[in-house]
Formats: structure tokens, C-alpha cells, sequence
């Protein structure tokens, strides 16, 4: 009886593997690079709000100690872009904490931060806002 010649070459089955294989490294890279933009914005959007911040006492200053208005740091803000969108920010000045924290906007209020919320104790200023997880982040300086 004569033997079959044997064949090189891959079996379905292999290929198959080999496909699936490829494609889970494909979407474990794909959710880790988005992963790390998400976490870039953020970062961007806490740099954002220090540099708010940063504004806000400089203002503060430079007009004898009077809170500033929403009006008067927008000059002092303008060039900050919301990551997302590359947006402008729109900057408000809160004297309570904001019921809802809304993408592309950072609250602004004298005190400091208990958490991640506004603290309206304290002679400093915070700023609190949106993260792309759905929370909100406050920074303070005193």
C-alpha cells in the first residue's frame, strides 16, 4: 500500500488562529492608544485651568484685589483651547458650585478645592473641570 505524499502548507484551522490572534493584539493596541490619548486631553485640560488659574491671580493683582468677571479674563484666557475640540474655553466665575460641569468650560471660584469639587474656603483661587471619563478635576493655587 502506498502512502500519501505529504503536503506543506497550512490547515485552515491554523490560518484561522493566527487571524484571531493578530486581530485581539490589533484591539488591545487600539484601546491602549486611545487610552493614553484620553489621557493626554486630560492632562491638557488640567494644564488649561492652572494656566486659568494663573491668569486669575495676576488679574486679581493687578486691580487691588477685585474678583475678576467672566468679561475681564477673557482677554487674559483667550488662547486656551479645549483639547476635544480645539475649542475656546469659556471661563465662568462662580461664587457656588456648579450643578453640572460642562466640557469645554472651566469654573472658576476664590477658595480651594475639597476633592474634586470647589471649596469656597480659603484666599485662593480653583478651578474645576471636565475630564473625558465623565468627572470633574479641581486644581487650587493659595
Amino acid at each position: 500500500m502506498k502512502t500519501p505524499a505529504k503536503k506543506s502548507g497550512f490547515t485552515l484551522i491554523e490560518i484561522v488562529i493566527v487571524l484571531a490572534i493578530a486581530a485581539l493584539i490589533v484591539v488591545i493596541v487600539f484601546a491602549a492608544v486611545a487610552g493614553a490619548q484620553r489621557s493626554r486631553r486630560d492632562t491638557d485640560r488640567k494644564s488649561a485651568a492652572n494656566q486659568a488659574l494663573a491668569s486669575v491671580q495676576q488679574y486679581y493683582s493687578a486691580n487691588n484685589n477685585t474678583g475678576p468677571s467672566a468679561n475681564a479674563l477673557t482677554s487674559y484666557i483667550n488662547t486656551l483651547k479645549e483639547p476635544s475640540t480645539n475649542g475656546a474655553y469659556t471661563v465662568t466665575v462662580v461664587t457656588a458650585t456648579p450643578s453640572t460641569i460642562a466640557q469645554g468650560t472651566i469654573y472658576i471660584g476664590q477658595g480651594g478645592c475639597t476633592g474634586n469639587a470647589l471649596s469656597f474656603t480659603g484666599t485662593g483661587w480653583a478651578a474645576v473641570f471636565y475630564q473625558e471619563n465623565g468627572t470633574q478635576a479641581c486644581v487650587a493655587i493659595q
